[in-house]
């Protein structure tokens, strides 16, 4: 994902968050202009702001991976 400051500018592209890493769900923008894509902002433990492009629609899929590949746990209610 990318890192990005608090008004959503980016940091640095393309970092690499490591296996085991934590984070807090911040923000969310719903979907882009096409509207087949989330941009959803989290905060890492370390305290600074990755945004992930999700696609919209099951299953959801980060950067082209399926994300039950890329998180032990996820968590739906419904």
């Amino acid at each position: 994902g990318d890192i990005i400051d608090e008004n959503g500018s980016v940091i640095s592209e393309n970092e690499v968050i490591p296996a085991g890493s934590s984070f807090t769900l911040y923000r969310t923008d719903g979907k882009n202009n096409d509207g087949d894509e989330a941009i959803v902002d989290a905060i890492l433990s370390d305290g600074r702001i990755v945004r992930l492009k999700v696609t919209i629609g099951y299953p959801n899929t980060i950067n082209g991976v399926d994300e039950f590949e890329l998180f032990e746990m996820l968590y739906y209610a419904g």
